[in-house]
């Protein structure tokens, strides 16, 4: 069959065709769908199926982009000019900087973007799509008109379809394309209009099958689907943080024009500068506050921060909800999900009323109890993790187990929420024997007797009350109990009230888990930064004490409470005490519904965790929504983050990556302030106090510009503070609030003064060049490690050393040979000079790193005491 395409921007009403007539117009076949190597041919011509817009930024438009705010064309623009008047090398050497600063923030830019879709895919639907005949799960960007795909209630409909067969039930939510709030009926055999909008024939990209499963043929895909469509004019595929630095880098572009301005009008009217001298000054000043430069380098720290928590197993669906992350200070999660066993090993046995050690081989007692157990398992391939430890240790024991299968013929199986077998009824020496397992409250409610020394006896209060004392001792340990008890019976099937009449207890297995290091390190970083952790657990109650105590998550058992005591607890009562309760044991949907609203109207942001459909209102009222990578597709529609593996680390690590992240945008912009408000603080003082520029045109270019820039990108990517988990997320804005802008104010302030000082004492623009370069230098080390004052031994990161020695190479090549220096204008500098710069930018930098450890320290205060009378009124309600 010849391949023909049919043209996506032309007329085409799929739902006025029937099946066969679509068939046959997209050269497909309904049962057998395309071949692989015609669905290659097909996406050649379509592209990729994209029903999420992705930030389509090529190199051309960020250099566009950067040239609207003309910031950098009014100084490419007035340096050719003067170059042309005055043939000074130090024009020519302006005007080619320009392009190298354009192109390397539109590398930046673009390669920042396109990462960014990456990593946006990689949370992509998928699709059961027919190849070949056969039915394949594949990436749903892989689709192609004609592609004949199958779909099931819960699942989320990867481009617009015609139905061709369905089973009758099919109830679709179409909130994307139609606003409806609640599902409508769907079916191949509906009547269908030209003039329709959404047709009842049709499931269109974005919309969920609530109910029901269908067959489908796609029709149109990427940016022609109707959700693309609807909402193009309304797409804002720039982030929610990098549009606020948009705004921000637009306002203080206006701010570096009006900074412009005013250096023209009081240089000429106070000194009588020369005109070239003004507009080249005022040109470079603005070009050197870093307004065009802002959106590209933050774009760039956004993706690398992105990448980072990609590598920490973690995936940020929603980029908007990372400024929410970053302040998350509670962590709801199910047990499984926060603290996954590494590894789980048999311990000992519980049997004739005493704890035996299994580090010895079993003796027979034993070996009948462990035999017993992997009776009542998936044997001889055991699928659950204690039954595969128990198997484990029998083969490592020598102990036989040939005979199992034969002597016990399983007749039924019964089997838990989580397909794992809790119950079978077996055909053992001649009669009908039932097994059960689970744990020791669950087991011995259900026995009339209990097994010693080879007798059995009735089951009295007193002797129940010992078992469980027992298991509570084997519990201290960190050890996961199963007990196991087995009866004769008369029943045939385990339906029958009769199979559970005569079972007698035999004992009791303990397993020892080991949590991963790196689990537990992140119960203690998250206790340490305040972050609480919630914990659900369907373990056993001394089970789940154990592991609650031995990770950290509870420090007594006055903080569990499990889904039967909620229920007789008055709710006042529970609502009045929530917040002191941080284990909670097989708690109902509902019940834990009423724990993260709690949690919320106290004031707190939360992050919870979900696995199943049932978690979806969960995760649609939570702060942030994580949901497992290999949740269904609903569900990872509703989070904000995928979790690539198990494990509070990883949630951790996210959030200080995300923590990282907002405080990197927030000091680049802090840093682009003091930067500039040194520069003119300089140069209006130069003016009122009757002088030459402080910092002359060369100065500004290479210390304001470039060498600026690069201590800004060092910013943008240093590691991260390992302290930072523990410091509040700042409030990011579109603008920097007064709160932010006073620290790089005060340093600006000051510092101008400083390089205005240097330069009136020792006559050099090259010496307040440099004391500019140190300021700025010794800032960015202030913002990295806003704790230390100086040269500390965390003070700053590696690569901003290392820049530093590169710019004092540089601007030693730059200043010493004579030949060099003059022809860029710069003037001589002596030692002097140089004492003056370093000291007197040591010494501003102190006293400003010395009121921002004061302020820090009273916000801390500030926080804190609230925390401390909470903590307070807790224990005197205790």
């Amino acid at each position: 069959m010849s391949e023909q395409h049919t043209n996506q921007n032309e007329p085409f009403f799929p739902q006025l065709l029937s099946a066969e007539e679509l068939a046959d117009y997209l050269h497909t076949d309904l049962k057998t769908g395309l071949s692989a190597k015609a669905a290659k041919i097909r996406r050649r011509h379509y592209g990729r199926n994209i029903i999420r817009g992705e930030m389509d930024l090529r190199f051309g438009a960020s250099i566009k982009n950067q040239f609207k705010s003309l910031t950098y064309l009014f100084f490419l623009v007035l340096s050719f000019v003067l170059y042309l008047f005055e043939p000074q090398t130090i024009y020519l050497v302006a005007f080619f900087s320009v392009p190298l600063v354009l192109l390397a923030g539109a590398f930046l830019e673009t390669r920042a973007a396109s990462e960014l879709n990456r990593l946006s895919q990689n949370a992509s639907l998928t699709a059961t799509v027919m190849r070949d005949g056969k039915g394949v799960r594949l990436d749903s960007r892989l689709l192609v008109p004609g592609d004949i795909i199958y779909l099931e209630d819960n699942h989320i409909v990867p481009a617009d379809c015609r139905i061709i067969q369905d089973d009758g039930r099919l109830l679709v939510l179409e909130t994307p394309v139609s606003g409806a709030s609640s599902a409508v009926r769907k079916s191949a055999f509906a009547e269908a209009y030209e003039e329709e909008t959404v047709s009842a024939n049709m499931l269109y990209a974005g919309t969920i099958l609530r109910e029901g499963s269908c067959y489908a043929i796609v029709c149109v895909t990427g940016k022609e689907t109707l959700t693309r469509r609807m909402h193009r004019k309304k797409e804002e595929f720039l982030p929610l943080l990098l549009r606020q630095t948009r705004n921000y880098a637009r306002l203080s572009a206006i701010v570096a024009a009006v900074a412009c301005f005013l250096v023209i009008v009081l240089g000429g009217l106070f000194q009588k500068w020369t005109v070239s001298a003004l507009f080249v000054t005022a040109a470079a000043l603005s070009a050197a506050s870093l307004c065009d430069s802002l959106l590209p380098l933050s774009l760039a720290s956004f993706v690398h921060h992105l990448l980072l928590m990609s590598e920490d197993r973690m995936i940020v669906r929603n980029q908007d909800s990372l400024s929410k992350l970053a302040s998350v200070d509670t962590i709801m999660c199910t047990k499984e999900r926060m603290l996954p066993p590494k590894r789980i090993s048999l311990d000992s046995v519980i049997v004739n009323g005493k704890i035996v050690s299994l580090a010895d081989p079993p003796d027979r007692d034993a070996s009948e109890l462990l035999l017993l157990s992997l009776a009542c398992s998936d044997y001889p391939k055991p699928k659950r993790a204690f039954d595969r430890a128990t198997f484990s240790y029998l083969k490592d024991a020598c102990v036989p187990m040939n005979d199992l299968t034969e002597q016990w013929f399983r007749i039924d199986t019964a089997r838990d929420s989580e397909d794992e077998v809790n119950a079978v009824l077996a055909l053992h020496a001649d009669h009908y024997t039932t097994v059960i397992k689970g744990s020791p409250e669950f087991v011995l409610s259900r026995c009339a007797g209990f097994a010693l020394n080879g007798k059995e006896y009735k089951l009295t209060d007193a002797a129940k009350r010992k078992m469980l004392t027992l298991a509570e001792a084997a519990s201290r340990e960190n050890a996961y109990l199963l007990a196991i008890a087995s009866g004769i019976t008369s029943a045939d099937t385990l339906r029958s009230p009769l199979a559970e009449k005569r079972l007698i207890f035999r004992g009791m297995l303990a397993f020892r888990t080991t949590v991963e290091v790196d689990v537990a390190n992140a119960v203690y970083r998250c206790n340490s930064a305040g972050i609480e952790t919630v914990m659900s657990s369907g373990d056993p109650y001394y089970t789940a004490a154990s592991i609650g105590k031995s990770t950290g998550i509870i420090r007594s058992e006055g903080e569990i409470i499990s889904s039967r005591e909620i229920k007789v607890l008055d709710y006042g009562m529970f609502v009045m005490n929530a917040g002191r309760y941080r284990l909670f044991l097989e708690p109902e949907p509902d019940q834990w519904q009423d724990v993260l609203r709690l949690r919320k109207e106290s004031g707190r942001t939360v992050a919870v965790t979900g696995e199943k459909i049932e978690d979806l209102g969960l995760l649609h009222d939570a702060d942030i929504a994580v949901a497992p990578q290999s949740a269904p597709d609903i569900l990872r529609e509703s989070s904000d983050v995928l979790m690539k593996e198990s494990g509070l680390h990883v949630l951790a690590d996210g959030i200080t990556n995300a923590k990282a992240l907002c405080f990197r945008l927030r000091w680049i912009r802090q840093y682009a302030v003091s930067g500039s408000a040194l520069l003119l603080t300089a140069l209006l003082i130069s003016v009122f106090f009757g002088s030459g520029p402080a910092v002359s045109l060369p100065g500004i270019l290479f210390g304001g510009l470039f060498a600026n820039l690069a201590i800004a990108v060092c910013i943008a990517f240093s590691s991260t503070n390992r302290k930072i988990l523990n410091q509040k997320a700042p409030a990011f804005h579109g603008t920097l609030s007064p709160e932010e802008l006073l620290l790089p104010l005060i340093h600006g302030l000051g510092g101008g003064a400083c390089i205005f000082l240097v330069h009136r004492l020792t006559g050099s623009s090259s010496a307040a060049l440099i004391t500019f370069l140190l300021l700025q230098f010794l800032y960015a080390c202030g913002c990295l490690w806003p704790q230390s004052v100086f040269l500390h031994r965390r003070f700053g990161s590696r690569p901003l050393w290392i820049l530093l020695a590169v710019l004092i190479a540089l601007f030693a090549l730059l200043l010493l040979p004579d030949g060099i220096r003059s022809a860029l204008g710069f003037d001589p500098i002596s030692w002097i000079g140089l004492a003056y710069a370093a000291g007197s930018a040591a010494a501003w930098h102190l006293l400003t790193q010395t009121i921002r450890l004061l302020i820090g320290r009273r916000r801390k205060t500030g926080r804190e005491e609230p925390r401390e009378s909470g903590s307070q009124m807790q224990k005197n309600e205790e």
